[in-house]
């Protein structure tokens, strides 16, 4: 039930493992990636073929997965305690990321950890006996709007994402080692803070518009996250400024800066300008308007041209 893996040779590598052993949990796990990939390659490609059509380009796409089980005993154990010989173990929730979303305990929010890369956000799972459905339940055959059943977690997972890729980016450029490199990424931080104020804004949407339009039982969950989602929006709200702030004083200097070398070169330009046109001025020539002035310079310095 096991089978070796050539993985490959390098002499240079200080690991050299050449040869990988794998045994059927890991060629299960293996087999379910690759199909999992595939489909969702796949659905990946229609939602562009889609997005094409109608005119929009998605460039941030989440994916979730869907799992029903026909029982009405939870799946995840928040306490597993001893097992006992001849009766059902259920997964530890502390190993699979589980995520308490619901105050259903038929419904399970988790992650998918044991593949080798994130294929999915989040994952999904209903365990529940068909004669004890109630309304949004049979999400499998029929089709529900985002906000009735358990996807409307999606949009505030995108917003976290966001958030943490906006901190990321503010904090790589507070790393910068020169100060006037800052005004250089003066209109990158504006649009950062651009996007920091639409999230602050969605936030308030979601904020005003969910107890009425969510099922209850995803209530006390939905308000943790806003909670926690406008306190770390708030913090990025503030480092943002500050650093826009100062990228918008260090392009104030640098266009300082500009502007004194312009007017050097333009003062060296018109002394340029004069010495040539006096270059091309015949100062012996009668009748001109600089004449009485060149006869004023000859009687006052007995010189003459």
């Amino acid at each position: 039930y096991t089978y070796k893996e050539f993985t490959g040779l390098n002499i240079y590598k200080k690991e050299n493992r050449t040869l990988k052993n794998i045994d059927r949990k890991e060629q299960a796990i293996n087999l379910i990636e690759n199909n999992l990939i595939k489909v969702l390659n796949e659905a990946k490609m229609v939602v562009g073929y889609i997005g094409e059509r109608i005119g929009v380009s998605p460039t941030d796409l989440f994916s979730t997965s869907e799992f029903y089980k026909d029982q009405d005993e939870p799946y995840f154990s928040k306490d597993n305690g001893e097992m006992i010989e001849g009766k059902l173990a259920y997964i530890d929730s502390r190993y699979h990321d589980y995520y308490d979303y619901s105050a259903d305990p038929a419904e399970h929010f988790f992650s998918t950890p044991v593949f080798r890369k994130i294929i999915f956000d989040y994952s999904y799972l209903l365990c529940k006996r068909k004669e004890r459905f109630e309304k949004f339940d049979d999400y499998i055959n029929q089709y529900y709007a985002c906000y009735e059943k358990h996807l409307v977690f999606i949009p505030l997972h995108l917003i976290h994402r966001e958030i943490t890729r906006l901190i990321s980016e503010i904090s790589r450029l507070m790393t910068l080692d020169k100060r006037s490199d800052l005004a250089k990424y003066h209109d990158f931080v504006f649009e950062c803070l651009s996007q920091t104020e639409n999230i602050k804004k969605w936030l308030k949407e979601i904020e005003a518009d969910y107890k009425t339009s969510i099922n209850n039982r995803y209530h006390e969950s939905i308000s943790s996250i806003i909670k926690k989602q406008n306190e770390r929006v708030s913090e990025l709200l503030e480092l943002t400024k500050r650093f826009y702030t100062l990228s918008e004083s260090r392009v104030q200097i640098e266009n300082i800066k500009y502007s004194k070398k312009n007017a050097r070169l333009v003062l060296i330009l018109v002394i340029v300008q004069i010495v040539l046109a006096a270059m091309t001025i015949d100062l012996d020539k009668k009748g001109q308007w600089y004449s009485p002035l060149v006869e004023y310079i000859k009687s006052i310095t007995s010189v003459s041209f």
